[in-house]
Formats: C-alpha cells, structure tokens, sequence
C-alpha cells in the first residue's frame, strides 16, 4: 500500500532512525518541508485575527488540526490544549498530507473551497500516520513481540492490536524498507540504564576519593 511507501521514504528522508518515534521527529519533518506549525485558540483575539485573515476560521470548530498551503504560507495549525498523544498523532497525520502530496483546490488540504473533506485523503493520511510511527518493516525485523510494541511505538491497545496485525502479515520487504531497517537502532537497555548509571558514577566516585 502506498502509504507504507511514503511513510518509510519519509522516515529516511529526515534521517530518523530509533524508537520512539516522537513529536519532535513529526514536528521536525514538518520543517524540514517547510512549514511552519502554529498552536491556535478561539480564545485568543490575536489567533482568531489571524484565522480570520486566512479564511480558515470556520474550519476551527470541526477538526483540531489542518494544513494551509498557499503561494506564500505553509501552516500547520494545530489546537492548544489537545493532550501529548493526540498532538503526535494529529501532526503525523498532517505529515501524511504534505508527504504524500495531497493537493486540491482549496488551501486546506484535503478540503473542497466549499469546505468539504475528502474522505479518501483523509483515510490515506490516517494510514500513514501510523505507518510513520510504527513503520511494520521495521518492527518485524527487529523482531519486536506483540507485548513490546506498546511500549516501543507508544500508541494505544487499539492501534497496536492494528499493528501487531500487520507485522504478523508481513512477510516480505521492498527495498526502500530494508534500506531504513538498515538504518534503524534498536534501543537497548544499556542506552537508558547505562547512561543514568554512568551519571550517577560520575557524581558518587568523587565523594569516595
């Protein structure tokens, strides 16, 4: 499916390579394509301004992200006060626009100018925003169980039970995946104990001497 297709070239292209996959990964991608992200409340005179001069105040009350693109802005508007998980998903979402070059009359991607959605978008943005957290090539070749793919990918049971579905009905890889699994780092313990322990040696040893 090409969403698999694009989330993984997306992965190599901004060089990310370990688990997990954070919103500053998604946040950094977005820039490296040029756009701009800007955290929005209706509560803020200032922002609903700026809303209003970009035509796109109406939309605010119906999704909690979306993308403008227009010949001189590159926007990715996101709501102030939506929790730490969905702000990764819903910006790995608007990644899946951008990446998989979802264009259309409006300045709004994946919206009609009469402000209706494109559901096939949508669906793909969707599909991507997983793929790109949890890229299934690469769960499957480091051989990452059913059990530690919550903990590796940080999502919830509904999307790893999604997940899990697809690495086990994953059986071979194109070549653009074995190139990123290449790349890709499984953290071991060592890079989390081994740094803490590291750290605390540092401070203890000179107490002893």
């Amino acid at each position: 499916m090409q969403e698999r297709y694009y989330a993984v070239r997306t992965l190599l292209e901004n060089n990310i390579n370990e688990f997990p996959i954070t919103t500053e990964h998604v946040k950094q991608a977005l820039c490296n394509y040029g756009y701009n992200i800007i955290k929005y409340s209706t509560d803020c005179d200032a922002h609903v301004e700026i809303l209003k001069k970009l035509g796109v105040l109406p939309l605010v009350g119906r999704t909690e992200a979306f993308t403008y693109k227009s010949e001189k802005e590159k926007i990715v508007f996101i709501k102030i006060g939506v929790s730490a998980d969905n702000e990764r998903l819903l910006l790995a979402h608007e990644l899946g626009h951008i990446a998989m070059g979802h264009m259309s009359d409006s300045v709004i991607m994946a919206y009609t100018p009469w402000g209706l959605i494109d559901r096939g978008q949508e669906d793909e943005a969707n599909a991507f925003a997983l793929e790109f957290l949890a890229p299934v090539c690469v769960l499957k070749k480091l051989h990452i169980t059913f059990r530690k793919i919550k903990d590796t990918v940080l999502l919830d049971d509904k999307f790893v039970k999604i997940i899990s579905d697809r690495v086990s009905h994953c059986h071979t890889l194109s070549n653009i995946e074995i190139m990123l699994c290449n790349r890709f780092k499984k953290k071991s313990k060592r890079n989390v104990y081994g740094k803490i322990t590291d750290l605390l040696s540092a401070r203890i040893e000179p107490l002893l001497k």
